[in-house]
């Protein structure tokens, strides 16, 4: 059977948008940089790598990265093209598409293990315990709040009914309408750990782990619009680019040090923080193969999860709908 990399329409893609590429290109000769406007929540390492250590530059780009203070506005700033490409979850591109009529495609995605779990006041310990009370999420209708319904289903509770969801924001803003009582748990990443010292220093503990319910979960996700691309496909290629080469230094065990380093320094975090950081990234790039970095079963795994939660009516488009793994195959070609 014909691999879906090497279809006679992938070919085509890419050799046009290579014509396009290639126009613009070698871009580490150019002097002038093109300003790309992206958004991140918090920023990837590889991101902070490649601005470390100079990659962007050398690729043509002047990257300037806006912290998402939700989904909702990091998506809407997407689809009106304030930004170019964002990391986000990749819950958040079905929603939009399906739902918001956006046109948005991943450009690269792989795989890894949920880290976010459900944490929730003091007084809270129990599933039972949650009935009549609100929780705090970043958009009710996508992102982790699909994860938290299907925990929240399992153990008996319907949200609307049993339970109520306040939008509120990222993890800073949900930890802290925890801490002050506005609502009683929101879903945390256990690796962002200032939040985590906050809300345990409040007494806030974690009542379940979402890995224990979506043991694997899409990892490392950068999407743009379907116009973007096809305006832009030089900056498409210079910034996939730039991330290949920056994992590539990431994955070399001999700059673990460097890496920890940066990410002690860019994140004012101690060193123990930076080992786990850094070993999180290690998990979440995967291998630099076309099959690692366009996971199609992980798209797949969200619009069954979303269906479980009711956010999705069956039957669901096939997943291959929201991936664009041609301009992934073009940057692997130009890079060599």
């Amino acid at each position: 059977m014909r691999s879906p990399y090497v279809s006679h329409a992938l070919i085509l893609t890419c050799a046009i948008a290579a014509g396009l590429a290639l126009s613009a290109l070698p871009v580490a000769a150019q002097t002038a940089l093109t300003r790309m406007p992206i958004s991140t929540f918090s920023a990837p390492l590889e991101i902070t790598v490649a601005r470390e250590l100079g990659i962007f530059e050398r690729n043509g780009l002047s990257i300037e990265n806006t912290a998402a203070q939700g989904s909702i506005p990091q998506l809407q700033g997407l689809l009106d093209q304030e930004y170019g490409i964002v990391s986000t979850s990749a819950d958040n591109l079905v929603y939009w598409d399906e739902d918001r009529g956006a046109d948005f495609i991943v450009l690269m995605m792989g795989a890894g293990e949920l880290d976010q779990s459900l944490f929730v006041r003091p007084e809270i310990t129990s599933f039972a315990d949650l009935r009549g009370h609100t929780l705090a999420v970043d958009s009710a209708d996508s992102g982790y709040s699909t994860v938290l319904r299907v925990m929240l289903q399992r153990n008996g509770l319907t949200v609307g009914e049993d339970v109520q969801l306040q939008e509120v924001g990222n993890t800073g803003l949900r930890t802290q309408s925890v801490l002050s009582g506005d609502t009683v748990g929101s879903m945390l990443g256990e690796n962002q750990t200032s939040f985590i010292d906050q809300a345990t220093a409040g007494g806030v503990h974690m009542l379940a782990r979402g890995a224990e319910y979506v043991p694997q979960y899409p990892s490392a996700t950068y999407a743009t619009t379907r116009r973007w691309a096809a305006d832009n496909p030089q900056l498409v290629v210079a910034f996939l680019r730039s991330l290949r080469e920056a994992r590539e230094w990431i994955r070399n065990p001999v700059h673990a040090d460097q890496a920890r380093e940066i990410v002690m320094r860019n994140d004012r975090v101690n060193e123990e923080v930076a080992r786990r950081t850094y070993q999180n990234a290690l998990s979440d790039i995967g291998a630099p193969t076309p099959e690692n970095q366009n996971r199609v079963d992980m798209i797949q795994m969200i619009v069954d999860l979303r269906i479980e939660a009711g956010l999705m009516t069956p039957p669901a488009p096939p997943a291959s709908k929201y991936m664009a793994p041609g301009w992934y195959l073009l940057s692997d070609q130009l890079s060599r």
